[in-house]
């Protein structure tokens, strides 16, 4: 066939230590492998790709999700969860199955709604620029790959569609580029020519006319401040009341200070300093000042006041209340390299402006904008992670609603069993905390027994896990049944051999001993100084190997700066072999007689 086992086994082994080519690497791998089944099971996937394309985009505009008005479909969720578990072994694991689709869910959105924020400044991408820019990002793939197959990364393509065929002789050039076009997120593209564009306008619009402008980065600005909150006292039209009659007395004559004391809903330590906030950076106040006002125009209006200004009463942002500023002291003073390094003052400068504009487009982004899952397995995992920051009589409820919704999806036997199984065991673990908390007994033994059950299954379907072991094992040592206990620690003893292991088996050596086997936890003390002693070893190689790695970088820097100087120094020894031909001295007059 022209490829093996050990073929695919030395490609991954120079990919390792290269991470740029990564991505196509595993890409061509998976493509042979994927052949290598095909030789062994049935046709080949390389005589063409139509029924390659018609599999990868059946079902794919399926919606699973949405946020408002976005939705999420299947293809799109799929591609955002091999861009975020690429190069993470644990990405099938039960434990992150569920959390990885949840995740991708929310970041398929998050993205969305960025990309309305980018419309919204009136951004736009055609599709013409779409697949010019995958054109581009396909050719970036293949410049990785030559630098792999061929000798210095040089050569045709007859050359590349050479090698690529010693590793699979039924994938050509032709279809590899195919695939990495497919693998390519539309999606993925378009977020980067918006965010782009948007970065260029922004370093336009945000690049200094003159030093002038330029030299307000070195500005210190001294605020004061008044806050009228929105809040259980008062509602906005009572907030609004109160900073009027607050301006009324501002221009009136009264102090700033006394105002403070007697209207401002800021925190004490504000107020007992008179409503003043510390001196902040030109730059820097913008980005404060933007996290408390709700518009962008009255973050220059407080910018711009002079020494002693008061601004009008402005909107907070969140719609949380009214501020008064008062401009107590601005003063600047400019470095003395300015002249110097002048450029890097121009791009921190531009750098700066840009950042603070980018944090006022997201803020302008839908907040608590939480996914809803066409997926009942989802929609339970949903509601749990929810259940995290609500108050305790919320939490209780949100759990049980998704116990009761999870319960028929565990007679399922699917790909999901184990993760449902785990989901299960995480949700009564919440349950009987809230019980503790609200010292109901009654539902901490219910919970208790659902739990004792729960373990009981995942272990007799879904195979090993230590670190459930492990809490099964705290559950039976708490409910005194020492015996089960012993067994599930010892099972986890048997799980745990990996180095990184090491704190969790010196944990199983407590449980031991609280179980009444000393015994036993002398083997597991044993074991996590084994297993620690690896980890030290390991990084210990790690380090040295940097530490090398640091030493051959700073011998080749120090190579080509010998290199550099060996011109100079030899056009100097030949410019002096010239100033060595000396001119005869004139002849003497008295010679010449």
């Amino acid at each position: 066939m022209g490829f093996s086992i050990k073929t695919i086994r030395e490609f991954g082994g120079q990919l390792k230590y290269n991470k740029p080519v990564k991505y196509i690497g595993y890409t061509i791998m998976a493509l042979v492998a994927f052949s290598m089944i095909g030789f062994f099971a049935g046709p080949s996937i390389g005589g063409g790709s139509s029924s390659g394309d018609s599999t990868e985009t059946q079902g794919s505009n399926t919606v699973v999700a949405k946020a408002g008005d976005i939705t999420v479909t299947e293809n799109e969720l799929n591609q955002m969860i091999s861009l975020i578990t690429q190069g993470n072994e644990r990405a099938q694991d039960p434990q992150m199955q569920l959390m990885v689709r949840y995740q991708a869910a929310s970041s398929v959105i998050q993205q969305k709604q960025m990309m309305q924020a980018y419309e919204s400044q009136g951004i736009t991408v055609s599709n013409a620029e779409l697949r010019a820019a995958r054109d581009k990002a396909v050719e970036e793939q293949l410049t990785a790959l030559k630098s792999q197959l061929l000798p210095e990364g040089k050569g045709t393509d007859a050359d590349l569609d050479r090698e690529i065929r010693k590793l699979n002789p039924q994938m050509g050039l032709a279809q590899l580029k195919e695939r990495m076009a497919a693998t390519v997120s539309d999606m993925q593209l378009r977020s980067q020519l918006y965010s782009q564009k948007w970065q260029e306008q922004a370093k336009a619009r945000n690049t200094p006319k003159d030093d002038a402008q330029m030299k307000q980065m070195f500005e210190q600005i001294y605020l004061s401040r008044i806050y009228f909150a929105i809040n259980d006292k008062q509602n906005a039209t009572e907030a609004k009341k109160r900073a009027e009659e607050a301006m009324q007395k501002l221009k009136g004559g009264a102090k700033f200070a006394d105002v403070v004391k007697t209207y401002s809903d800021d925190p004490e330590a504000i107020k007992n300093q008179g409503g003043q906030t510390p001196g902040t950076g030109y730059l820097q106040i913008q980005n404060e000042l933007a996290f408390l006002l709700a518009n962008s125009e009255d973050i220059k209006r407080v910018i711009d006041l002079k020494q002693g200004d008061l601004s009008e009463p402005l909107s907070a942002r969140e719609n949380q209340g009214y501020y008064i500023f008062q401009m107590r002291e601005r003063k600047t003073e400019v470095p003395k390299d300015f002249e110097e390094k002048k450029e890097q003052y121009k791009d921190q400068y531009i750098g700066t402006l840009t950042g603070v504009e980018q944090n006022q487009l997201m803020r302008k982004m839908p907040v608590n904008t939480k996914p809803e899952f066409n997926e009942p397995l989802l929609r339970v995992y949903a509601s749990w992670v929810e259940s995290f920051s609500k108050p305790t009589p919320e939490r209780l409820k949100l759990n049980k609603e998704a116990l009761t919704a999870l319960t028929p999806l565990l007679a399922e036997n699917d790909i999901y069993m184990a993760s449902k199984q785990l989901l299960q065991i995480q949700i009564l673990t919440n349950l009987r905390s809230i019980a503790v908390e609200l010292k109901n007994k009654e539902q901490k033994k219910e919970a208790e027994d659902q739990l004792l059950a729960a373990y009981t299954r995942y272990f007799q379907q879904s195979g090993t896990n230590p670190s459930m072991r492990k809490q099964y094992a705290e559950l039976l040592i708490e409910k005194n049944m020492k015996k089960q206990a012993i067994e599930q620690l010892e099972l986890a003893m048997g799980e745990a051999w990996e180095p990184n292991q090491f704190i969790l088996v010196n944990e199983l050596e407590n449980l031991f001993k609280k179980a009444g086997r000393p015994d036993l936890a002398a083997k597991a003390e044993k074991r996590s100084k084994e297993l620690f002693a690896v980890v030290q070893k390991q990084q210990d190689e790690q380090q040295k190997a940097m530490m090398e790695q640091m030493k051959q970088q700073q011998e080749a820097q120090s190579k080509d700066k010998k290199d550099e100087k060996k011109p100079d120094a030899a056009a100097g020894k030949d410019g002096n072999q010239a100033g060595d031909t000396k001119t005869p001295p004139a002849e003497d007059n008295k010679d010449k007689k």
